[in-house]
């Protein structure tokens, strides 16, 4: 066997059997808490109609999955939790040839020779979560949720990634949600969204548990008891501008936010993601440095050759003038930021805020189709192949070096 064909083949993870079948739809009984994997809204009427109208005029395409009932002569739905209900759907809606006791095509999985019955629960769990994630890809609340599942089943990690469908480095985020309780809770409560929790965790957990302390900021600072310390801090200014918000609405004879649109997770900005990040990469107390005031923050990271610039969302009709001030020099901020990589990349060194409000200067004049005659502060900045540059840079440092 050749080098390339050995580390290509793919290892068996499963060993039940399956059986091709057809059955009755009404000898299907379903535990959604053990086997349904998705969030409940994706399984109400309305989602439903669409999957329920091809189901009827192009017939059921994919087998659901089952296994036998151990108390009775029922089967227990495993995988294709939405074609079932779409079935029930179609029903209630009395579309042709749809009945409770019509034919369904099955997969029935039932335990491998000399299997354990623990290998073979494994086995069902894991099927439960991968057909529905080959099926419909999940959104990242229902990765979480069921890569919470995984880890509790102790499934190996690479057969729960194939399951959900994600890398190993997404994966190891959700392990670091799914171990952290408090974040856990906070993420399913709509407190944080899944990517911002993931995001400073790793970062937190990264510096704890870096082995050369000498690379760590503030290595004796404990960056997840930061973390939840401000974050705690933070959820109790949030609910108090729910409040408020919901107070403000009353009085001006709207709806209060209710559901999801309540979810405080509304009010977590990308521009306080990366000041947090910052802050726990430094090991400062977030009450030591606040953003103060509407900050669209870039986030420019020379070692990853990365520009990240977030995306914000701001409603008008919450916007008062002096607000409306802090967002226009919020966006001056990042401008300049941005403006100073110009002169960072065509100088190659670092460049102070005058300088970098100079370029913007200079910017702002080529763009008008006026150039500057005379500017002796800063050198005209020229766009280039930033990579390229600063690639060149880490090469004349490393002696030429690849």
């Amino acid at each position: 066997m050749s080098k390339d064909t050995k580390e290509t083949q793919v290892e068996r993870y499963s060993k039940y059997r399956h059986v091709q079948a057809t059955i009755k739809l009404n000898q299907i009984e379903v535990d959604t808490d053990a086997y349904c994997h998705r969030v409940e809204e994706k399984l109400k009427p309305e989602k439903l109609e669409e999957l329920s109208q091809s189901l009827a005029q192009e017939g059921q395409q994919t087998p659901l999955v089952v296994i036998k009932s151990q108390t009775s002569n029922m089967f227990l739905l495993i995988a294709g939790h939405r074609r079932f209900y779409g079935f029930e759907q179609g029903i209630k809606d009395g579309l042709p040839d749809f009945a409770d006791d019509m034919d369904v095509a099955v997969t029935i999985m039932e335990q491998g020779k000399g299997q354990s019955e623990k290998d073979f629960r494994q086995d069902v769990n894991v099927r439960s979560i991968s057909d529905n994630s080959n099926r419909e890809a999940f959104d990242d609340f229902e990765k979480l949720k069921n890569a919470r599942k995984l880890i509790g089943w102790k499934v190996q990690k690479q057969r729960a990634m194939s399951a959900l469908g994600v890398k190993e480095s997404q994966y190891s985020r959700y392990r670091y949600i799914v171990e952290t309780s408090w974040l856990y809770d906070a993420v399913i409560n709509g407190k944080i969204k899944t990517t911002s929790a993931a995001r400073l965790v790793e970062v937190a957990r990264q510096c704890d548990d870096a082995k050369d302390r000498s690379e760590v900021k503030n290595p004796n600072v404990k960056r997840m008891g930061l973390f939840e310390k401000g974050f705690n801090d933070w959820v109790t200014e949030a609910q108090e501008q729910l409040e408020a918000d919901n107070q403000w609405r009353a009085a001006n004879n709207k709806k209060p936010l209710e559901g999801r649109q309540a979810y405080l997770s509304r009010y977590f900005s990308v521009g306080l993601l990366l000041h947090w990040e910052k802050n726990l990469a430094e090991g400062i107390s977030f009450d030591q440095s606040k953003p103060g005031g509407f900050k669209f923050l870039v986030k420019i990271d020379t070692k990853k050759l990365t520009l990240e610039i977030p995306r914000v969302n701001l409603k008008l009709d919450d916007l008062d003038e002096s607000k409306l001030a802090e967002v226009i020099g919020g966006l001056e901020d990042g401008v300049i930021a941005v403006s100073g990589l110009l002169v960072e990349v065509q100088r190659k060194q670092p460049v102070s805020i005058e300088e970098a409000k100079a370029a913007l200067a200079i910017v702002r004049q080529n763009r008008d189709g006026d150039p500057p005659k005379d500017f002796d502060k800063v050198d005209e900045p020229q766009i280039t192949n930033v990579s390229a540059v600063i690639k060149k840079q880490r090469s004349s440092k490393n002696g030429g070096a690849n």
